[in-house]
């Protein structure tokens, strides 16, 4: 892995630690915390209050992007769902009327016929 990329993956993971264990912008400029990065990562630059900032606006932008996108495949799921078993329901319906008229001409077919042979 190149230095640049390197540095995009230690910035990341800096975002995601603040993230996930929510904690303030302002530990990359904590001391405590940039010597134990200097300890694991010697030549490692830690971004900036504002970069770190930067980075979580874009990341929110992304995955509000992201949840946006899931959303939309949820409602056209559901809404595919819900127009499938409509149409099966008209399906369904159609052929009980069916099989409903067919019994139906058939008892009237019975009926003339009794009343014919008598």
């Amino acid at each position: 892995m190149n230095t640049a990329s390197r540095k995009i993956a230690l910035d990341q993971a800096v975002l995601n630690f603040i993230i996930k264990d929510c904690q303030p912008l302002s530990i990359v400029e904590s001391e405590g915390f940039r010597e134990l990065v200097q300890v694991l990562e010697p030549s490692y630059v830690l971004p900036t209050r504002k970069t770190i900032k930067e980075l979580l606006a874009k990341k929110h932008a992304e995955e509000l992007e992201r949840v946006k996108m899931e959303v939309q495949q949820a409602v056209a799921i559901q809404h595919y769902s819900q127009r499938k078993a409509c149409s099966s329901a008209a399906a369904d319906g159609t052929a009980r009327l069916e099989t409903y008229q067919r019994g139906t001409n058939t008892l009237e077919q019975h009926i003339s016929d009794a009343v014919t042979a008598t």
